[in-house]
C-alpha cells in the first residue's frame, strides 16, 4: 500500500527565480528528502500495520460518530413529541 510520493517541482532556472522563492524550494524540498529519511529508518511491516491500525481507528470513530449521531436524532424526536403541541384535528366544515 505505498503511497505515490510527489515530488515538489525544482524551479528551472534559480538565478531567475526570487531569492525567497529559491529559499522556500529548497527548503520544502530538504523537508521532503528529510521526511523520505525518517520513513525509510521504520521498517516496512511496522509502516504496514500502523497504517491498518489508523484505518481501523478511523472506522471505530466513524461507527461511533454514527451511533452518536442516532442518539440524539432519537432523543430529539422524543423531545419534538413530547413538547411541541400537536394541533388538534381539524374539522371540514369551519363553524361560522
Amino acid at each position: 500500500m505505498a503511497k505515490k510520493e510527489q515530488d515538489i517541482p525544482v524551479a528551472v532556472n534559480e538565478s531567475d527565480a526570487h531569492p525567497i522563492s529559491a529559499f522556500v524550494d529548497h527548503q520544502a524540498r530538504a523537508l521532503q528528502e528529510a521526511g523520505r529519511a525518517a520513513i525509510s529508518l521504520i521498517p516496512s511491516g511496522l509502516r504496514q500495520h500502523g497504517w491498518n491500525a489508523l484505518e481501523e481507528s478511523a472506522k471505530g470513530f466513524g461507527v461511533l460518530v454514527n451511533a452518536v449521531s442516532d442518539g440524539v436524532n432519537d432523543v430529539t424526536k422524543d423531545l419534538k413529541r413530547e413538547f411541541v403541541p400537536q394541533d388538534d384535528k381539524q374539522d371540514d366544515n369551519p363553524k361560522e
